[in-house]
């Protein structure tokens, strides 16, 4: 076996596309998650909305308001009731009028100041929202004949940001909702893909010797058996040590772009961090902590392994490359099943207890299911680590059985065409005799 593991690791390892499958793509990956980051660290001055070399706003009030009291706006120190000063050259002059339909705002510099006209329009939404407030607060008092208190009204004016939760609710914003969903559905798409293509590449090398005629030349020094798990673990080591790969990028593009993030803003946010940090502390620690990372990659490794054993299982049967196609139906039809049960996984808090249970243990679904749920937290590690085992018990199970249906079909000549009835040679009377 460990001779037919190595030929089958060297003869898929020679291509280009090995080494862009391995190497490139995660260093695209890696440079692409450190430049999306470095790029989020650059300050936003737009959300500030203040020139940075303004101070002040020195208000003039042309109009017919009666309150006029800018302490509640916050962006600037404001000064009413005068121009700006030759001594303060950083200052706007702010000047409110009737315009006929309502109030007009213009802002402008003075002459001596280092400020210019256009620096303005930066400040300007905010000043124009602010005194659309101040004439509610006015007519208010128009119609109150002055009795209302302006400051109060002002203050209903002004848009606070309110965070409501009950006892027991889980604080948890909608970034955290978004990553405990699309993450395991992006661990599911990628499963998914590299199952269908693996999968069909182990066909292929299963039938390979059929095809050419070296089947029984080879059976003189490897047994059926070794041959085909040989095969199948080769081309499993070389897509976990791909995804390997990928993970590394992942990982290695948001690590070096937070350290060159702080670099350039010491105050700068990663979202991600965050995100992980309310996971861990909504779902008591659980959540991307070192024993979920190691039996999430453990489950995601040996579920690939399971779909790879299947795959050979399916092919064990084909003596021709035109059964392929439909012998092959049968590992797709599985595969398609699977992925749609864990790709529904917001809809899954429908379902009650016992089939959630279920799904975690039947592994055509639970490869797809348990490597996210166990990495955000949602599986105690009690509970993971007897899935795991479930699902290694699936494998070797299964892997039993592919090698034993593998020197079946080698040694009986009487082949039935139905492919369901291949696949369960091993157990029929006439092959056990």
């Amino acid at each position: 076996m460990k001779d037919v593991f190595l030929f089958t690791f060297r003869q898929n390892t020679k291509g280009k596309s090995f080494i862009f499958s391995t190497f490139i793509i995660p260093l695209i990956i890696c440079v692409i998650g450190l430049a999306v980051t470095v790029f989020a660290a650059k300050p936003d001055k737009s959300e500030e909305n203040v020139p940075e070399n303004a101070e002040r706003l020195y208000i003039i009030n042309e109009s017919d308001m009666v309150y006029v009291d800018f302490k509640y706006f916050g962006l600037m120190e404001c000064v009413v009731g005068r121009s700006v000063p030759k001594n303060d050259d950083r200052a706007f002059d702010v000047v409110i009028t009737n315009d006929g339909e309502g109030y007009a705002v213009k802002v402008s510099a003075p002459e001596w100041s280092v400020l210019e006209d256009d620096d303005a329009s930066d400040i300007m939404p905010d000043i124009i929202t602010y005194v659309e407030r101040l004439g509610k607060v006015n007519i208010a008092k128009k119609a109150a004949g002055g009795m209302i208190d302006g400051a109060a009204l002002m203050r209903a004016y002004t848009p606070v940001n309110v965070n409501v939760s009950t006892e027991g609710d889980e604080n948890v914003n909608m970034g955290t909702v978004l990553f405990e969903t699309i993450g395991p559905i992006i661990i599911v798409f990628v499963l998914y893909m590299m199952s269908l293509v693996y999968g069909q590449s182990i066909g292929k090398i299963v039938i390979s010797e059929k095809i050419s005629k070296l089947m029984e030349t080879l059976l003189i020094t490897v047994r059926p058996s070794s041959l085909i798990v040989g095969k199948i673990l080769a081309m499993t080591f070389i897509a976990v040590l791909q995804m390997t790969m990928w993970i590394i990028g992942v990982v290695s593009g948001i690590g070096l772009g937070h350290l060159m993030a702080r670099v350039i803003n010491p105050e700068y946010t990663n979202y991600v961090f965050e995100i992980i940090k309310v996971l861990r502390d909504s779902g008591g620690g659980l959540a991307f902590s070192g024993p979920a990372v190691i039996i999430s990659l453990a489950v995601l490794y040996i579920g690939f392994l399971f779909l790879c054993v299947f795959a050979g299982l399916v092919a064990s049967p084909v003596s021709k490359a035109e059964e392929m196609s439909s012998c092959f139906g049968i590992y797709q039809c599985f595969i398609v099943l699977g992925f749609l049960a864990a790709y529904l996984l917001p809809m899954r808090g429908k379902l009650s207890p016992v089939l959630d249970k279920v799904l975690h243990i039947i592994p055509f679904t639970s490869v797809f299911m348990l490597p996210g749920d166990i990495l955000i937290g949602r599986i105690s590690i009690a509970l993971s680590v007897v899935y795991v085992i479930i699902l290694i018990a699936f494998t070797v199970i299964l892997s039993l059985y592919t090698g034993k249906l593998y020197k079946a079909q080698v040694f009986y000549n009487g082949l039935e065409v139905n492919p369901v009835k291949r696949l369960i040679m091993p157990l029929s009377k006439k092959t056990r005799s």
